[in-house]
C-alpha cells in the first residue's frame, strides 16, 4: 500500500491504514511480552524447577483455552479438556498470581484481534443507517423508547442481529402501549377479553384512531412475529435484522408524529410532467 501511486499524497503513518498500523503495534507488543514472559520464567524456575516446567507446559493450553472463552459466544461445545486445564490453572494461580495476569493478557489480545478483524463491518453498519438517524431526529421520543432504541443500534453495529430483532420488538410494544391507551381500545373493541388488548387488537384500534394506515399496522406485526420468532423458535432468523431496524423507527415516527419517512415528497404528490 505504501508504493501504491495512488497514495502518494499521503504522508507519514497515514501511508498506511489505521487497522494495519494497530496491527504491526500489536504483533510487537506481542513479541516483546513473550520476552519478559520468558524471562520471568526463568526466575521461577530458579525457585522451582518443578513448578517452572508446569507453568510451562499448561502455558499453551491457557492460550487455547483464552481462544475458547472469548468464540462461546458463536459457539459452544464439550469443555471437558477446557475444565482439565482450569483445574492445573488454579493449583498454580495461589503461588504464583502473575498467571492471571497471563492469561488476562492473552483474551485482551485476542480479542483486540477479533475486534479489528470485524470493525470495517462494524463502520459500514454504522454507515448505513444514516436514514434511521435522519428519522430518528425529527421525531421526540419519550426516555425509555430512546433508551431502547440506542440498544439497538449498538447491538446491530456490533453483529448482535438476534437480540437486535428482539429489541425492535421490545420497542414497537412499547410506542403502541404508549400511543394505543386503553380507553381507545375499550371504545372500539370493548372489555378486554383475558384482561388485555394483544397487539394485534391494539393495531386494529390505533388504525380506527387514524394513527396508522393497514400497511405500518403489517409492518408493526411483521417485527413483533420475527421477534418471536427469534426467542421462542430459532434464534439464527436474522436475515432480516435491516429491514426490522428501518421498520422499526418507520413505524414509531408515523404512529408518534404522523411522519412516513418512505412517504413520498409533498412536492412530488403533486408533480405533473409537462407533456
Amino acid at each position: 500500500m505504501e508504493n501504491d501511486p495512488e497514495n502518494n499524497w499521503k504522508q507519514g503513518l497515514y501511508k498506511k491504514s489505521s487497522k494495519e498500523l494497530v496491527l504491526e503495534f500489536l504483533d510487537t507488543w506481542i513479541k516483546d511480552r513473550n520476552i519478559s514472559w520468558k524471562s520471568s520464567l526463568e526466575k521461577v524456575k530458579e525457585k522451582d524447577t518443578e513448578a517452572a516446567d508446569y507453568w510451562e507446559e499448561i502455558a499453551n493450553d491457557i492460550e487455547g483455552i483464552a481462544k475458547a472463552y472469548i468464540d462461546s459466544s458463536e459457539k459452544f461445545g464439550k469443555t471437558e479438556s477446557m475444565s482439565e486445564v482450569w483445574c492445573k490453572f488454579f493449583e498454580l494461580i495461589d503461588e504464583y498470581p502473575q498467571l492471571v495476569d497471563y492469561i488476562r493478557e492473552l483474551m485482551t489480545v485476542q480479542m483486540f484481534r477479533k475486534v479489528i478483524g470485524q470493525i470495517d463491518e462494524r463502520v459500514d453498519r454504522l454507515l448505513s443507517l444514516y436514514m434511521w438517524f435522519w428519522t430518528a431526529g425529527k421525531i421526540e421520543l419519550f426516555s425509555t423508547l430512546n433508551n431502547f432504541l440506542q440498544l439497538v443500534v449498538r447491538n446491530y453495529i456490533c453483529g448482535f442481529d438476534a437480540e437486535c430483532i428482539i429489541l425492535c420488538r421490545s420497542a414497537v410494544e412499547m410506542t403502541i402501549e404508549d400511543r394505543v391507551t386503553y380507553d381507545m381500545c375499550e371504545k372500539h373493541l370493548g372489555p378486554p377479553k383475558g384482561g388485555y388488548y394483544t397487539l394485534k387488537s391494539c393495531l386494529v384500534v390505533a388504525k380506527k384512531e387514524g394513527l396508522i394506515n393497514d400497511e405500518i399496522a403489517k409492518i408493526a406485526q411483521g417485527i413483533k412475529d420475527r421477534g418471536n420468532t427469534v426467542v421462542h423458535k430459532d434464534p439464527k432468523v436474522t436475515e432480516k435484522v435491516f429491514e426490522t431496524i428501518n421498520e422499526t423507527i418507520r413505524f414509531i415516527s408515523v404512529i408518534t408524529s404522523g411522519i412516513d419517512p418512505d412517504a413520498p415528497p409533498d412536492w412530488l404528490k403533486t408533480f405533473k410532467p409537462e407533456k
